[in-house]
């Protein structure tokens, strides 16, 4: 799912797709699932991988657009280039309470994604 969220007086793009966790895991070296999945994450940790769920949507919308462009020939192309250090240059873009307001939708990108759209057979 694609969707431009405003985020403070910016504009971002955000792409989800089936590679989203796997770029999660490449760059983070975390497991985006666990750590959503933890019921013993407090509010710090959850905010820190929603921030870093969207950080990598927002790459991977990037890259959508980079391929586009033919500046790239594939979204992986453009993401075997972003790293950890690329996360903070990102989230020195916006104001703190800016991208809390944001994260609820931009999670929305992301579970969007997941939902199936078949139907159950009888």
């Amino acid at each position: 799912m694609y969707k431009v969220i405003n985020i403070g007086e910016e504009q971002v793009a955000f792409l989800a797709k089936a590679s989203t966790n796997l770029y999660f895991k490449e760059v983070f070296h975390q497991d985006p699932i666990a750590l959503q999945s933890d019921e013993n994450a407090g509010n710090a940790e959850r905010i820190d991988s929603t921030q870093k769920l969207a950080f990598i949507m927002s790459k991977q919308a990037e890259a959508q657009d980079a391929v586009t462009s033919g500046k790239v020939n594939s979204i992986r192309d453009f993401m075997q280039k972003v790293t950890e250090d690329d996360f903070f240059d990102w989230l020195d873009r916006f104001d703190f309470m800016d991208l809390q307001d944001a994260l609820a939708e931009t999670m929305g990108v992301y579970t969007a994604n997941h939902v199936s759209t078949s139907k159950a057979k009888k």
